[in-house]
C-alpha cells in the first residue's frame, strides 16, 4: 500500500498516466529522434512529481523541495544518472509544449528540431548537450564532485525558469557555457573538504593513540606507587648508587613488606609487579630472602 502526504498530493500531476508517458516518448522520437533507454527513465510517480513543476509551476523542479537525488533507481546509480533522469524527465513531460511568448528563449527551443515544430519550452537536444558537457569530465571527477556540479546546475535551472522568466531550453543553453567553471569550483570545494578530514591512521582529535594510552597508563601507575609510598612513610626516592643493598643495610631491610630499591614491597619469592630480578635474569638464584623484583621469567 502506497501512501502520500498532503504535500505529495498537491505537487503531483495526477493526469499523467502510463498511456500519456508512452505517447510522449513516441513524440520525443518524432521530434528529436531521441529514444530514452529504460535506465534513463524516471518512474511514473517521479514523472508525476516532475510534471507538477513543469506543467503547473512552469519551471524546473525546486531543488529544495524535489531535488534530483529523488530520482532513485538501481542502488549503483551515481549523481549523474539521477540528474540525467530529472532533466530528461522534464523534457519528456514538456515535449510538444511550445515556448510561451512571455518567456525569453533566444532561439534555444528551436535547436535541431525535426520537421516544422515551433520552438520548444524544453528542447531535448539542448538537454543532451548539457549532459554531454558533464559526461566529458566524468572520468576525472569523483561521484561527490559530480554531485556538487549537478546540485549547482539544478539551482541555476530552477532560478532561471522560475525567477528569470526563461524557457528551460534557454536556461540549459546558458548553463552549458558555465559547466567548466562549475566543475572547477566543485573540485576546489571537494579538495578543501578532503584536507579537513582526519587521516585514516590518525585518531580523531582528542583521542590518544595506543602508544600514548600505554604511556599514560604507566605514568598513572607510577604516580599511584609514589602516592602509596608517601602514605606508608617510605624512604626518600633517591636510590643507592650501588644498586640493591645487602640484607640488613639501612633502608633496604630484607623483610616481607619492606620497600625495595624499585619502590615496591619486598616479597618472599619476588614481587610480580617489579621488573625481572637481575639474579634470575642471569640464571642464578636470588640471594635475598625477600625481593621487590619479579622472579617469574
Amino acid at each position: 500500500m502506497v501512501t502520500q502526504t498532503e504535500e505529495d498530493r498537491e505537487t503531483t500531476l495526477a493526469s499523467l498516466d502510463s498511456a500519456a508517458v508512452g505517447s510522449r516518448r513516441e513524440l520525443l522520437k518524432t521530434m528529436y529522434n531521441v529514444r530514452l533507454q529504460p535506465h534513463e527513465m524516471a518512474q511514473l510517480n517521479q514523472l508525476k512529481r516532475i510534471g507538477h513543476w513543469v506543467v503547473t509551476e512552469r519551471c524546473f523542479p525546486d531543488p529544495g523541495r524535489y531535488p534530483y537525488t529523488k530520482m532513485t533507481g538501481a542502488s549503483t546509480d551515481g549523481h549523474l544518472m539521477q540528474f540525467r533522469r530529472m532533466l530528461l524527465g522534464c523534457v519528456l513531460v514538456a515535449v510538444g509544449d511550445g515556448a510561451p511568448k512571455d518567456k525569453r528563449d533566444d532561439g534555444a527551443g528551436k535547436k535541431d528540431l525535426r520537421g516544422s515544430y515551433r520552438a520548444q519550452w524544453a528542447n531535448a537536444n539542448v538537454a543532451i548537450d548539457l549532459l554531454a558537457q558533464i559526461e566529458e569530465k566524468r572520468d576525472v571527477l569523483t561521484n561527490a564532485e559530480i554531485g556538487l556540479v549537478c546540485a549547482t546546475l539544478s539551482t541555476a535551472l530552477y532560478k532561471s525558469t522560475s525567477l528569470g522568466g526563461e524557457t528551460l531550453s534557454l536556461a540549459m543553453a546558458q548553463a552549458i557555457s558555465t559547466v567548466p567553471q562549475v566543475i572547477q569550483n566543485a573540485q576546489a570545494v571537494a579538495a578543501r573538504t578532503q584536507t579537513k578530514q582526519p587521516k585514516l591512521n590518525k585518531p580523531p582529535e582528542g583521542e590518544l593513540t595506543d602508544k600514548q594510552k600505554k604511556k599514560k597508563k604507566e605514568e598513572e601507575k607510577k604516580r599511584q606507587r609514589q602516592l602509596d609510598l608517601a602514605l606508608a612513610g617510605s624512604p626518600p626516592a633517591k636510590e643507592p648508587k650501588t644498586g640493591e643493598g645487602k640484607p640488613g643495610v639501612a633502608g633496604w631491610a630484607d623483610e616481607e613488606g619492606a620497600i625495595g630499591p624499585n619502590r615496591l614491597p619486598r616479597m618472599v619469592g619476588g614481587n610480580p609487579e617489579g621488573d625481572l630480578c637481575k639474579y634470575i635474569q642471569a640464571g642464578r638464584t636470588c640471594r635475598f630472602k625477600t625481593c621487590s623484583f619479579s622472579h617469574e621469567e
